[in-house]
């Protein structure tokens, strides 16, 4: 079925429309076109660049064929390949729906046929796929982890470490050779001259050892990685660095896809929370402004992949205890210990009547999970769950960020223990941020509000953007790039939607240490008011 114009039938497929504009010339084959053909031949190579199979666009059989020869088969092909790239280099090539994220992608292109129309009379094929990238800076950064780690690949990749006991700082060991060609074959610390051939045995005797500069690259990966910065390479550090460099391309493909998710012109100002990495971003009108540490939801209780708009904040926020963690949490905990009850500062009402009831009545050990009868609210105070401040930002899993009364937990490097909401560190200075952004309430009113003890709702003036995010390979602001661990296990079905992992010829594990040749360097929360 196709749509009419005045009577006149109007093609609904982009390449109809396309070629009917054309009254069917063709664009890509045929002497006249050569310009076009080998425009686009640049233009769909250059998917390789983006994490994307060149071959998922005809590639191959436009290579193959060559321009010469009018083919309007292989034309309409090309034109083909032209629009499913820009359409997933526009908006990422699957649903992120469908792949852990709460949020949909950006609008996809509206007209692909006009927008090709345009590139070919402007003569930028080979650019302006280009543009429909994310122009954002860390998705360059990640494109050039990619060809970096692609060369690293074509080298030989990495060894794997044996296993075998800790190496710890002053050890001497053959590890230690296998250890330090792993750390420079990724760059993450200096290469060191040869020396002349008299002083080869000194030298591998002193690359054997555990030393300083060893330590403090392992404690960089460690830090980087969110494992405990002690500087021993034990099984967790080494199973990390053996992590083969097939695994880490595919990672970056995986997360240039996630940067297509997102929207091409960015909220400002906004909040982005990076879940792996622990890490909630600030950004002003002038751009990145701060970082904050964050607490996220275990892996039995994941914070969702979201995006919303915060509204409003509270201070002192009651805790509307959610039904399912009261009896999960706290009524294991009131069985054990009813005086917690009070000491914990919570209201326990009826749930039908909304009644309060007296704690010191109930027999909590005859409770039921199954029929919970009763609604917990916990009283502000530095006891509260929630701490001093909870910022509202509606979304469908009753999800919001907020402080905690359990801030010595910021100081673990790995911090996945919440049930789904996002706890921030330094808490009260987000609330300065957001009310001088978005509120009427200036910083003296804040801070009388807090002191207040009282629960009070501060609206903002406009909404601030704000975005739960997973990326696992996050480009750095030096240019590099930094793995983390895929604390909820999303990472494989993504890399396998996009093609897997590729494979590359591994080098052989059995080294003789005399013939070892070092690497040339190349949900927690209720509703509130």
């Amino acid at each position: 079925m196709s749509l009419q114009i005045a009577g006149t039938p109007v093609p609904t497929d982009p390449v109809e429309a396309f070629y009917a504009a054309r009254e069917g010339a063709l664009v890509w084959t045929g002497d006249a076109n050569a310009g076009n053909h080998d425009a686009l031949l640049v233009a769909l190579a250059a998917a390789s660049d983006h994490g994307l199979d060149p071959a998922d666009y005809g590639y191959g059989d436009l290579l193959s064929a060559g321009p010469d020869d009018a083919d309007p088969v292989l034309d309409r092909l090309a034109t083909e390949g032209w629009m499913r790239l820009a359409q997933d280099l526009a908006t990422g090539r699957l649903d992120p729906r469908e792949y852990g994220a709460e949020f949909d992608a950006p609008e996809r292109l509206a007209n692909p046929a006009d927008a090709l129309a345009l590139m070919i009379a402007a003569g930028e094929v080979a650019t302006s796929l280009e543009a429909l990238a994310p122009q954002r800076p860390e998705y360059r950064t990640l494109q050039a982890a990619l060809f970096r780690y692609r060369e690293i690949a074509k080298a030989g990749g990495w060894r794997a470490i044996e296993n075998g006991p800790a190496l710890h700082p002053g050890d001497r060991d053959v590890r230690v050779l296998y250890l330090r060609d792993r750390l420079q074959a990724e760059g993450l610390m200096p290469v060191l001259p040869w020396p002349v051939p008299e002083a080869f045995p000194d030298f591998i005797d002193a690359m054997m050892t555990y030393d300083e500069a060893v330590e403090a690259a392992v404690m960089d990966v460690q830090r980087s990685a969110h494992m405990e910065a002690d500087g021993i390479a034990g099984a967790d550090t080494i199973n990390w660095l053996n992590i083969p460099v097939e695994q880490r391309i595919a990672q970056i493909e995986a997360n240039l896809e996630r940067l297509r998710w997102l929207p091409r012109e960015p909220a400002s100002p906004r909040i982005e929370v990076n879940l792996p990495d622990y890490r909630l971003a600030l950004y002003d009108a002038d751009g990145f402004a701060r970082t904050h540490d964050v607490i996220v939801g275990r892996p039995s209780r994941p914070s969702p992949q979201l995006h919303a708009q915060m509204r409003y904040m509270i201070l002192n926020p009651w805790w509307e205890t959610p039904h399912r963690l009261a009896v999960l949490d706290e009524l294991p905990l009131f069985r054990r210990d009813p005086e917690a009850v009070e000491r914990l500062g919570f209201v326990v009402l009826n749930r039908e009547t909304g009644e309060a009831v007296d704690a010191s009545e109930i027999d909590w050990t005859t409770v039921s999970a199954r029929d919970f009868p009763y609604r917990l609210r916990q009283r502000p105070g530095p006891r509260n769950a929630l701490g001093v401040v909870k910022f509202i930002f509606p979304n469908p899993f009753s999800t919001f960020l907020h402080d905690t009364s359990a801030r010595e937990l910021f100081d673990r490097p790995a911090r996945a223990f919440s049930s789904g909401c996002v706890r921030v560190r330094d808490a009260v200075v987000l609330a300065e941020w957001v009310a001088g952004l978005a509120s009427d309430t200036d910083n003296e009113g804040l801070h009388d509000a807090l002191d207040s003890g009282a629960e009070t709702r501060i609206d903002l003036n406009r909404p601030i953007d704000v975005r739960f995010l997973y990326f696992t390979a996050i480009a750095e602001e030096e240019g590099g790039v930094r793995f983390v661990p895929d604390v909820y296990g999303l990472d494989e079905r993504l890399i396998e939607a996009l093609g897997g992992v590729p494979e590359m010829e591994s080098p052989d594990d059995e080294v003789d240490p005399d013939e070892f040749v070092l690497a040339d360097g190349g949900s927690e929360c209720g509703v509130g008011l």
